[in-house]
């Protein structure tokens, strides 16, 4: 067992650790802490109510209902905390969700953009076409003759 020494110098006191299981005749006053007093300004009575009493404030303080009591308190501190946070992170969703929303529907509309291309060129080429169609009349209605219309393309 190891045992506390204490060494007064003045007004303050130095405690020590030293090795009390080889003392003959020593008997061990705090089986809870394994350390013993020796000062012989304290009184035998008084040794033995400060053992008593750190050994029911050790009890006291490990008993299960005082870590319930511990953990209810933690958990009532904590908990408003941690319903905002709860509150701030749906919202935060919600609003991801809206803007994926919207770029997923961007998204599709640029490829349905890139997909048309095929009908805009069609476009291109029937207005080309009838331009040059509107010009060959045009030419044919002032009397005069231009050359042949280019063939009407399939595009």
């Amino acid at each position: 067992m190891r045992g506390v020494k204490p060494r007064s110098s003045g007004l303050l006191m130095r405690v020590e650790m030293e090795d009390t299981s080889k003392v003959k005749g020593h008997k061990d006053r705090s089986p809870i802490l394994g350390l013993t007093f020796h000062h012989s300004c304290i009184p035998e009575a008084g040794v033995q109510v400060t053992d008593k009493f750190t050994e029911s404030v050790y009890v006291l303080a490990n008993e299960p209902s005082v870590a319930l009591y511990r953990l209810q308190e933690h958990v009532r501190r904590s908990l408003p905390e941690l319903a905002q946070h709860k509150a701030d992170m749906q919202r935060w969703e919600e609003q991801s969700q809206g803007a994926i929303y919207t770029v997923e529907y961007a998204c599709s509309a640029v490829k349905n953009l890139v997909d048309s291309s095929v009908y805009f060129r069609s476009v291109e080429g029937l207005l080309k076409q009838a331009i040059s169609i509107r010009d060959h009349m045009n030419a044919t209605a002032q009397g005069h003759s231009p050359e042949e219309p280019p063939p009407p393309s399939s595009a």
